[in-house]
């Protein structure tokens, strides 16, 4: 009948099935924290959720650190550095967020890519990655920050 394309339809467009997917990032859902004795025996897990985290690339997010029994596991998401401590005695988490701050107050971050975070010593963390900065009295940038971070 008029209007009729087989090409329309066809799956096997010239020969080879047609792909319509398109990458969009790795969707991070959980992160664990497992503890093993020197035996190799479990000894507690917990885990970490994360709340809307999506990458572009697969990579290992949260950093863990045991100080005193108490571990503690950071991970950046976007403008914050989100630190979950474990109380040893009762293993409740305890989530705490800090905002990446520039040092203007004009200062809006539009962008934050290729962040990360390391332990760095005693009660410190940290946190690093390029931001892309509006400003209504200057020129908009393109910076690389590295915060230093007590927990």
């Amino acid at each position: 009948y008029w209007g009729f394309n087989s090409w329309a339809w066809n799956p096997w467009l010239m020969g080879s099935p047609a792909n319509n997917q398109v990458f969009n990032g790795f969707r991070y859902t959980h992160g664990i924290v497992v503890t093993f004795n020197e035996k190799g025996q479990r000894l507690s897990d917990q885990t970490v959720v994360y709340e809307n985290l999506k990458l572009n690339e697969l990579k290992e997010k949260l950093k863990v650190t045991v100080r005193d029994d108490q571990k503690v596991a950071v991970y950046t998401r976007q403008n914050e550095l989100v630190l979950t401590e474990f109380d040893p005695t009762t293993n409740q988490p305890k989530k705490r967020a800090f905002e990446i701050v520039t040092g203007k107050d004009k200062d809006r971050i539009r962008e934050t890519t290729f962040e990360d975070t390391a332990h760095w010593y005693d009660r410190y963390f940290l946190a690093w990655g390029i931001q892309r900065i509006a400003n209504s009295e200057e020129r908009n940038r393109k910076v690389f920050y590295i915060h230093r971070i007590r927990y």
